[in-house]
């Protein structure tokens, strides 16, 4: 459980200074990788929300909420 908060922890803060790597990190060079790179070229900001969104959101997955 440790571990998992650590690597969680340690994937929002490459969020934040290289957001493609993160995603990339946490997604694989799929789409979302190619959206990321997309709106970390175009304005840094959007890049970091999308790929904290796509950290937080397996989380949230994994919880087993249904989603409102």
């Amino acid at each position: 459980m440790m571990a998992e908060r650590t690597e969680i922890i340690l994937k929002a803060v490459v969020a934040v200074l290289l957001p493609p790597a993160a995603a990339f990190w946490q997604v694989g060079l799929g789409v979302h990788f190619w959206i990321n790179l997309a709106l970390t070229i175009g304005a840094w900001v959007p890049g970091i929300v999308h790929a904290l969104w796509l950290i937080f959101r397996e989380r949230y997955d994994s919880l087993n909420i249904e989603r409102p």
